[in-house]
């Protein structure tokens, strides 16, 4: 669990399961490391930034970001693109806050919980093996 204040509030942030099982949003995390196109990257990751904060409040503060509808929820996300807006506001030198931060921070969590790095983990494991050298053996001598 990770806390970040706004209006000297303090929130806390956890991950659950119910949340993540009910969501794409470990797909997403992964997928907005892997594209190409930064200006859709950027907006996926904003969006997916709001969104994680979300499910993360859902833990501790389900009283102020609970939702059960889908129009609830957009209710509760604008409660979250004001609460950012307010973060980066609040940004010092000494405490660098903004959507990048936060992005950093909602991952290291997930990574944490283990949400995250086991398939971080496997895709390493997968890329290394396509990238492995082979070393021909056809030059070596056939057992009789």
């Amino acid at each position: 669990m990770f806390s970040f204040k706004v209006n000297d509030k303090e929130y806390k942030v956890r991950f659950g399961y119910r949340v993540l099982c009910k969501t794409n949003l470990i797909d997403r995390v992964v997928n907005i490391t892997k594209q190409k196109d930064e200006e859709h990257a950027f907006q996926n990751m904003m969006a997916t930034v709001a969104e994680l904060l979300l499910a993360g409040l859902q833990k501790s503060h389900r009283d102020e970001f609970g939702y059960e509808t889908e129009s609830e929820k957009e209710a509760a996300l604008d409660k979250i693109y004001d609460m950012l807006d307010t973060y980066e506001d609040e940004s010092t030198e000494e405490n660098p806050q903004d959507g990048y931060t936060m992005f950093e921070k909602l991952q290291e969590e997930l990574m944490k919980n283990g949400f995250l790095s086991r398939i971080t983990e496997e895709s390493a494991k997968k890329a290394e093996a396509r990238n492995a050298t082979k070393i021909p053996q056809d030059h070596k001598k056939k057992a009789s």
